[in-house]
């Protein structure tokens, strides 16, 4: 997907001692009913994590660098619920195991908390752990997004030298833009039809709005199905191994962690009742 966030960060009033390491983050409102990802204005945080809180919930994680985005629905009070990731980097930390550990360290203010509710506004988190010196830079910028304005991107992956493998990107990429794009029609469209029945029985329109939405992603991920399987049958020199890794991390990323929320829309639009009972175990 290659994308690359440049998140501006608050000013340090201090410059931090260098090899120090600093908790960075910057919220947005996206909103998902419209039928694209509709960026808004910062919300206000009532409450964010220190590096402190992160060490106590995860040790493991907060002992390396990282960076992380990861997306939640708010609370009228302000928390977030149905929290999921989107992109983390470096490959080797645990993005799951991250989100479940700072969600519960956010909370918005009272003002912001309202207005998601009342515009149905979803909220995306960018953050990152960075070793950062005496200026209070990061000492490294880790891909799929830099947290500093300026940041130059990482490199494209080199290009696949075995002819079958690149064929095989090829294909999976033809198959992959176009299920994606049908992913998300559908994917408003069981959104909005949950967000405008207001209580009212499931019609059979509904139903097959929600299934058809669920089942869109088995198209995704049908389509990496073909150069995962190719990848591991050829000799691959290092070069190759990694870029074909590289592409299937940006699309398993796209969807990694919807299995909840699309279980989420089907119950909601099938049984208002059950709904309401997921999202309380959340």
């Amino acid at each position: 997907m290659g994308l690359t966030f440049a998140i501006a960060t608050a000013a340090i009033a201090q410059p931090p001692a260098p090899d120090s390491r600093l908790l960075r983050a910057s919220g947005r409102f996206v909103d998902t009913t419209v039928g694209f990802w509709e960026m808004h204005s910062q919300p206000e945080f009532a409450k964010t994590p220190t590096l402190a809180e992160l060490t106590r919930a995860a040790p493991r994680e907060a002992a390396v660098d990282f960076s992380l985005s990861f997306n939640c629905a708010v609370r009228t009070n302000g928390s977030l619920s149905d929290c999921r990731p989107i992109y983390g980097s470096p490959d080797s930390i645990d993005k799951a195991a991250l989100v479940r550990a700072l969600a519960p360290l956010y909370r918005l203010s009272r003002a912001s908390a309202a207005l998601a509710h009342d515009q149905a506004y979803r909220l995306t988190i960018d953050v990152a752990l960075d070793a950062v010196d005496s200026y209070g830079m990061p000492k490294e910028c880790h891909p799929p997004f830099c947290m500093i304005e300026g940041a130059t991107p990482p490199p494209p992956p080199p290009p696949i030298h075995d002819p079958v493998l690149a064929a095989a990107l090829a294909r999976t990429r033809a198959c992959f833009d176009p299920a994606w794009e049908r992913w998300g029609t559908l994917r408003f469209a069981a959104e909005k039809a949950l967000r405008d029945r207001s209580g009212r029985p499931a019609t059979d329109e509904d139903r097959r709005l929600a299934l058809d939405y669920v089942h869109s992603r088995h198209a995704i991920v049908a389509c990496i199905a073909d150069l995962r399987a190719t990848a591991r049958l050829l000799p691959l020199d290092a070069t190759d191994s990694k870029s074909v890794q590289g592409a299937i991390d940006g699309m398993t990323s796209s969807y990694e962690g919807q299995t909840r929320y699309e279980l989420a829309i089907l119950i909601g639009l099938l049984d208002p009742a059950a709904a309401k009972v997921e999202a309380s175990i959340q």
